[in-house]
């Protein structure tokens, strides 16, 4: 995969977070690091023989939801609703396990001298869960259903330098995208989970898309089902026969779920709790590090945090590793008042910024 990269996915400049775990199947993998927050942990039990069998369901507890669950694949705001998502739809792009920018639907992604130009080929091949085949017709309806401006869609804002009445469909499977200004990051944005590529005519209620699992049924605020979609387009496919995702409204629950044997996985993990159950020995732990954050943040224009030496004042309060141990449990970094770590231009040489109270006083 390396020797075969696009020059772009080694100039562009990444700005989300890492989306996935590092380990386990396909569900597992794409439900371990869903959502915002500090480091993500996904549990499994470890009862099974060693060699994997493939087959059975896969019961997944996740945090959150409640009525508003969705299976729209451009509406999701909750981890239940990206853990859904994930099963769903594919993607242009996405990240591997190594936090390196690669293909997915997208066989070829070629720009223009100054980037304000996309060539999009789509992978041959690739159908939905309905038999319909990928299309650029597709391509185009799924970038303008995200950013229609009478409903604009979670990942609208970061598609705004798109001139979407300039798209072209140069052939069945090829668009051409322009820009209304240079963007490089295009191939990056495409990854967030509410881009996902839909078919025209698509019916959130009905949900289609190229994913490695397929809609069975959604309880809201409870559960969904997806069975293992046969013709998926990756070599192999799903080790499972499908996947339950159990909505869980408090970390209690979903824990006792897990050590209760009604779930053989969760996600997010209490930091408080990660210790107790790694010593566990029907339990195994994946600690997920991410590219997540958790800031605190001031209001610049209102009083005080108007004033520069405030807003310095208070960078210098903070005992940043005893927070870190009693908030996190100690599964986390300490910060420099900067985010995005993974981002290739990070300044990882800037000395780090320690407690200091007479200087904050000051």
């Amino acid at each position: 995969m390396d020797e075969q990269r696009q020059p772009w996915e080694r100039e562009v400049t990444r700005r989300t977070v890492l989306r996935q775990a590092a380990s386990g199947g396909l569900a597992l993998t794409a439900l371990a690091g869903c959502g915002g927050g500090g480091s993500k942990t996904a549990t499994t039990t470890t009862n099974a023989k060693p060699k994997t069998r493939a087959g059975g369901m896969l019961r997944v507890g996740v945090s959150g939801g409640g009525a508003q669950d969705t299976l729209d694949a451009h509406k999701g705001t909750t981890d239940a609703d990206y853990a859904r998502t994930a099963q769903l739809y594919d993607r242009l792009t996405e990240y591997d396990p190594q936090n390196k920018l690669r293909l997915s639907l997208a066989e070829e992604l070629t720009p223009s001298n100054a980037a304000k130009e996309w060539t999009v080929r789509l992978r041959e091949g690739v159908t939905f869960h309905d038999g319909k085949p990928l299309t650029a017709d597709d391509l185009i309806f799924t970038i303008q259903r995200i950013t229609d401006p009478k409903d604009p869609k979670n990942a609208a804002s970061s598609l705004t330098l798109v001139d979407i009445k300039g798209m072209r469909k140069l052939d069945e499977r090829t668009v051409r995208i322009p820009m209304k200004a240079s963007m490089i990051d295009f191939p990056d944005q495409m990854t967030r989970l509410t881009t996902g590529i839909v078919h025209e005519g698509y019916n959130p209620k009905k949900p289609v898309g190229t994913g490695p699992f397929v809609y069975q049924s959604l309880s809201p605020g409870q559960r969904s089902v997806f069975t293992k979609n046969a013709k998926y387009w990756r070599d192999g496919g799903a080790a499972v026969d499908g996947v339950t995702i159990i909505n869980f409204a408090d970390d209690t629950g979903r824990v006792n779920a897990l050590l209760g044997g009604q779930v053989e996985a969760i996600t997010n993990l209490p930091a408080a709790q990660i210790a107790a159950l790694a010593s566990n020995r029907s339990v195994k732990v994946l600690n997920s590090k991410t590219g997540a954050w958790q800031p605190f943040t001031m209001r610049v224009d209102v009083a005080p945090f108007n004033d520069v030496r405030v807003r310095q004042a208070f960078r210098l309060i903070v005992d940043r590793p005893q927070m870190v141990e009693q908030v996190l449990s100690g599964n986390g970094q300490v910060g420099n008042d900067m985010y995005s770590r993974y981002d290739p231009m990070y300044a990882s040489d800037l000395p780090q910024r320690a407690q200091d109270l007479e200087q904050a006083k000051s």
